[in-house]
């Protein structure tokens, strides 16, 4: 079982520094105007179709299958508007195995998105992931050749459980 805990945004619309939104089993959004709410909306549309068209997303407006959620462009996107620069959109997830509930993962997963000069995509480069607050894998996007690097591996995944047969 999963449970969506929060929301990082760093460098993404109204927010500049890394921000963790809290998310609860019932999360009210509200503030002034120029807050951002909308900027937490979009992040989550803009992530939700990334996760669809392979990393990638239209910058200017992205589809939510019956309707569509205008963003404006790259540089609207960007907190100050640097058309050079990255933002990042992560999760914060807890999860449980169904058979013991009592045993607990905190993950965090964070994407770095960023494009090609005037490209109109925003294209997933980076990703982190860390469970329990230790580094679970680190990966970056090899736009040449369509494919991930992974970065780092925890030492769990060399353990003998997963070594192929010697």
């Amino acid at each position: 079982m999963a449970r969506l805990t929060g929301i990082i945004l760093e460098n993404f619309k109204a927010f500049k520094h890394r921000q963790v939104i809290p998310v609860r089993p019932l999360t009210l959004i509200f503030g002034p105007n120029s807050a951002g709410k909308s900027s937490i909306i979009h992040a989550l549309a803009l992530l939700r179709h990334a996760f669809k068209n392979k990393g990638h997303a239209e910058a200017d407006r992205v589809d939510l299958e019956s309707s569509e959620v205008r963003l404006g462009g790259w540089q609207n996107l960007i907190h100050g508007h640097d058309g050079n620069s990255t933002f990042k959109i992560g999760l914060k997830v807890e999860t449980s195995a169904a058979w013991d509930t009592s045993a607990r993962d905190q993950w965090e997963v964070v994407w770095e998105f960023g494009r090609k000069t005037e490209d109109s995509e925003a294209t997933v480069t980076m990703i982190s992931a860390l469970r329990n607050d230790q580094p679970e894998f680190d990966g970056s996007w090899d736009i040449a050749n369509l494919q991930w690097h992974l970065a780092r591996f925890p030492e769990s995944l060399h353990s003998e459980r997963y070594s192929p047969k010697q």
